[in-house]
């Protein structure tokens, strides 16, 4: 793969060509190569070949796949998707689960208001990918009126509530979730 070059206009663009190919020429009328007079702001998508010096992105940056990242100033420019147990600044924290299993020092995982997923898969909110036991998407909790429910997702392995293998149910403060070979302690916090 070539290496890149950034001209004074923010464009990356392959260090075999001299100028920048997407910066307007002098005397077009600002038209670029593709034909398109508009100027760009940030509240307009922005492609990139490689990623902005300014910007941090996952350590594990593919150039052939398309990551989202947020312009706006509060954001933390970490790739949409990409980050393990989100952070919501948008639903109420309503509670907690913890292992012990693969950590000694433990990993904790928020659970919010609504729908919580987990699973080994990148898109879960909960990804557990340190147990390829754990189904892509395994189980739901679910935090609604007041109450705490669980439902497995069709997953594999199932899952335990207290060593009992349950498809879905309620869940209440000190519970026992297992899902693969990875235990949870159910924590609520008091609202």
């Amino acid at each position: 793969m070539s290496e890149f070059k950034k001209c004074a206009n923010g464009h990356f663009y392959q260090d075999s060509y001299d100028v920048c190919p997407y910066c307007p020429k002098a005397g077009s009328n600002a038209e670029t190569n593709t034909g398109h007079t508009e100027n760009f702001s940030n509240e307009k998508t922005q492609v990139f070949s490689k990623p902005a010096e300014n910007i941090k992105v996952n350590e594990t940056f593919n150039p052939d796949k398309t990551q989202v990242m947020s312009s706006h100033p509060s954001a933390s420019n970490v790739p949409v998707g990409n980050s393990q147990n989100k952070p919501s600044n948008t639903r109420r924290l309503v509670g907690w689960v913890v292992t012990f299993d693969h950590n000694p020092n433990g990993k904790d995982f928020r659970i919010y208001e609504g729908r919580n997923t987990f699973g080994f898969g990148k898109d879960n909110d909960m990804v557990i990918d340190f147990d390829s036991s754990v189904s892509t998407k395994h189980l739901t909790i679910l935090f609604r009126l007041g109450e705490y429910l669980f439902k497995d997702e069709m997953s594999t392995n199932g899952t335990f509530l207290n060593d009992v293998l349950s498809t879905e149910g309620k869940l209440k403060d000190g519970d026992k979730i297992r899902i693969g070979n990875v235990t949870f302690l159910f924590r609520t916090a008091q609202v």
